[in-house]
């Protein structure tokens, strides 16, 4: 399986006030809605679906993709 395949968080940034717009767009292009906050909305897809939503979102000023998740005690461990 690819990046491409693999379903993850994706973050849409906004400027403040303007996630109630990002959530419309996303419900327009069949995306859920996990979680929102004053500058941000989160949602789940592919990598493509991230590409697709950095594309067709007008109100979203970046898409961000969670590649992994890890914890680092200080710079050596990553």
């Amino acid at each position: 399986m690819s990046v491409f395949d693999n379903k993850s968080t994706i973050l849409i940034g906004c400027a403040k006030e303007l996630p109630i717009f990002v959530k419309r767009e996303l419900a327009g292009l069949g995306f859920p809605v996990i979680t929102e906050s004053l500058a941000g909305v989160a949602t789940e897809g592919a990598m493509a679906d991230a590409m697709l939503l950095n594309l067709k979102l007008r109100t979203g000023s970046h898409v961000l993709y969670k590649v992994t998740e890890f914890s680092a005690l200080g710079p050596s461990d990553l």
